[in-house]
């Protein structure tokens, strides 16, 4: 994936807000869902480099799934992968050993089960394909609620769960089973807004916010990564 010094048609003058914003937050790599961005490419802002994976060119923009890594981490990075619309990776050598991120944008409970099923196969293929010996950072939106019944998915979710499943969740907690992930905030007894990130009108907040893992790490919707690298 090539890297463009200049903003093309396909990006919006968005980015130079969002560099600014990570800057101002001190963050290193962040990734963007459902940004409806289309085609493959980048834009390098004063701060951060965005990647973005999304549909080729067309009247209609949806789903996208993107990253944005500060500049001063580029001699320490491959190029990013982009596996579909709603999947991305990306590659770090880091003083510890290697990172890799991938960022997920699941589909939503109105998806037809062919559908999800495709995406998550896709998912799983995507991680058996990240190297052994690589630290995992799966993060994204998954569209799932996981609730707190902890005893049922011993070693995936801890005790400190939210809300009540919905049906997304089964693809979810398999996925973290088969590849012995673990939620990571279920098992830190945090505050409400430490764990969601989404709140229905009608409803208390519901989409957890961190997951990690045991020996890889896997999120609903925000960053997560490898226990030996974040705790």
């Amino acid at each position: 994936m090539s890297v463009d010094n200049d903003c093309d048609s396909h990006c919006p003058r968005k980015s130079p807000l969002l560099d600014l914003e990570h800057a101002r937050l001190s963050i290193d790599i962040c990734a963007l869902n459902e940004t409806w961005l289309t085609g493959t490419g980048s834009i390098r802002e004063g701060h951060y480099i965005f990647f973005r994976s999304g549909y080729p060119d067309g009247p209609r923009q949806r789903h996208g799934s993107d990253f944005a890594v500060r500049n001063s981490l580029l001699p320490c990075m491959e190029n990013p992968v982009a596996v579909s619309p709603r999947l991305m990776t990306l590659r770090l050598k880091l003083s510890s050993g290697y990172l890799t991120v991938l960022s997920a944008y699941a589909l939503t409970l109105a998806t037809s089960s062919e559908e999800k099923d495709a995406f998550y196969d896709q998912l799983s293929r995507s991680i058996s394909l990240i190297q052994r010996g690589d630290c995992l950072a799966l993060t994204g939106d998954f569209n799932a609620r996981v609730g707190s019944d902890y005893t049922s998915w011993s070693g995936t979710l801890g005790a400190h769960g939210v809300g009540n499943l919905n049906e997304n969740v089964q693809h979810l907690l398999e996925l973290c089973s088969a590849f012995h992930l673990c939620l990571a905030d279920t098992y830190f007894a945090g505050s409400m807004s430490s764990k969601v990130t989404w709140m229905h009108p009608r409803s208390r907040p519901v989409f957890p916010k961190l997951c990690a893992a045991t020996h890889w790490c896997a999120t609903e919707e925000a960053e997560v990564c490898r226990r030996s690298f974040m705790f």
